[in-house]
Parts: structure tokens; sequence; C-alpha cells
């Protein structure tokens, strides 16, 4: 059944006259196509906001541009991480003679008023005397300036020598207690100065020391000398004195080295003792 045409106050509908071939055809838009405006006109405006914002070239107060980089760098630093060891390496405490015009303290915990033997030893060993099946380098004298180890043990002094013709290790394998002994055993390889304390360090006493053993080996006395000691700080140094509060009467080679593995013996000869005193060092033995 045909619908009759709408009309409006007797007007002729773009219906009617689309049919009769009076307008073009109607192109009906699609609802999408009204959204594209809307999304542009967004775009736009957002835009403008950037603009008007512009966060990239905004000045702070002042008229200087305002620095995005970290307060950290602000003296010159380039931010980067030093290499391993390069600008954090510890402090090293210098180990030659002390500087000129540097303050060389008394080292007085020496016990002067007693029978002791006294050494000052390396705090590492030498090699071995032994000559293994390859050759090795000679080991070097250690610094006549230390560092030392600074070792004081008592013992009994006796009124005749303990060595015999044929063994002079006699007074190293004499049997006797700690308190009575008459020999004070050292380790091989490491004593540089040997020496002794006696009661009321008369400095009129003469004192001998002789390698048992080693005829022609000589160690002569030492007086004083100046060295720094293991344990304290490296850039002193310190005199052990050879009278007075905390002296000893040292011996050692010429040049200072380390001293053989031997027996040696001290022979005291003082005002007010009757004869002589005889004391003892065993060194590696």
């Amino acid at each position: 059944m045909e619908r009759p045409p709408m009309t409006t106050g007797g007007a002729t509908s773009i219906d009617e006259e689309v049919e009769a071939g009076l307008a073009p055809p109607l192109h009906r838009l699609s609802s999408r196509t009204g959204r594209a405006p809307i999304v542009l006109a967004l775009a736009i405006a957002a835009s403008l906001g950037v603009l008007v914002w512009a966060p990239w070239g905004r000045s702070a107060p002042g008229g200087s541009s305002a620095s995005s980089a970290p307060a950290a760098l602000s003296n010159g630093s380039s931010g980067a991480s030093p290499p391993p060891g390069v600008g954090n390496a510890p402090s090293v405490a210098p180990s030659g003679p002390p500087a000129a015009g540097a303050a060389v303290a008394r080292y007085s915990s020496i016990v002067d008023n007693e029978w002791t033997v006294v050494a000052l030893l390396t705090p590492d060993s030498a090699p071995p005397d032994e000559e293994p099946a390859t050759q090795h380098v000679a080991a070097l004298a250690p610094s006549p300036d230390g560092p030392f180890l600074v070792l004081q043990q008592g013992l009994t002094a006796v009124a005749s020598p303990v060595e015999r013709v044929g063994h002079p290790d006699a007074p190293c394998v004499a049997p006797a207690a700690a308190r009575d002994r008459i020999a004070v055993h050292l380790p091989a390889g490491r004593v540089v100065y040997l020496g002794i304390t006696f009661p009321g360090m008369d400095p009129h006493v003469a004192i001998t020391a002789t390698v048992l053993g080693r005829p022609g080996i000589t160690i002569v006395r030492v007086s004083p000398i100046v060295v720094a000691l293991a344990g304290l700080p490296a850039e002193r140094r310190y005199t052990v004195p050879s009278s007075g509060s905390g002296g000893t009467i040292l011996f050692g080679l010429t040049p200072p080295n380390r001293m053989p593995s031997e027996a040696y013996r001290f022979t005291v000869t003082a005002p007010g003792i009757e004869g002589h005193r005889y004391l003892y060092a065993c060194i590696g033995l």
C-alpha cells in the first residue's frame, strides 16, 4: 500500500523534490563523522595550553634559567664515578727515615734493673738456610731502621762458663726450670740486635759478646740506635738508650744483618761483683 506524500502547509517536501528530479540526492552522515571536529578542537586546545605553559623555557626569578643538574655537581665535577682505586686510595704512612727535625721518642719499656736478654727481631723471618733444588736469590739484609719487635726475657746469670770444648751449644740444651734458666731461646733468621740488661746498669761495667762455635764471626756493641718499632706509628722513630731508665746494651753484626743460628755468650765484669757473670742466648737452637 503506497503512503501518501507528506506536505506542510502546501509546501513540497524535500523527498518529493528529489523524486521529481528537482534536487540532488541527499547523503546521510554516519554518527561517527560528527566526533572528528570535537577531537580536532580538543587537540588544538591542548597544544595551545602547552605553548602557554612552556616548561622548557621558563625563567627562574631573577632572569636566570633554572638548572636541572643536581646540586652535587655545582662544583664542576662530571658526576661520573671514578675508576676503582682513584681518588680514594688509603693514606699510607711513610716508612723511610724521619724528616729533618722530626722528634725521636725514647723507648723506655725495657726492664733495666734485672738480668735479662733483649733482642730486636724483624717482623718476618728470613728464607731457610737449606739450599733447595732450584737456586733462589739471596735474602736481602733487613733495614737497620726497622721496624723491629722488642723481646725481653729474664734469666739467671751464672758465675762460670757453661759451654764445653766441642759442645758450644751446651747452654742451649741444659735442662732448667723457666725461672732458673741460664739461656734465652730466640727464633732463627729474625734477630738483628741482641743484648742484655743487668742490675744497676752501671755505665762503667765491661761487657763482651762472643759467638760460640763461630770464632770467625764478631758482633760489636751498637749505641745508640734509632729505629722504627712494629705496632707503633710507622713515621715515628724510637731510640733505645744504652744507660739509664729503659737502657740496654745491644750488639750486632757490621753492617747490621740477621744473626746466624748459634749460641751467644755475654760476659759481664762489674765493680762490686767478684769475678764475672755469664748470660747466654740461643738463636735457632
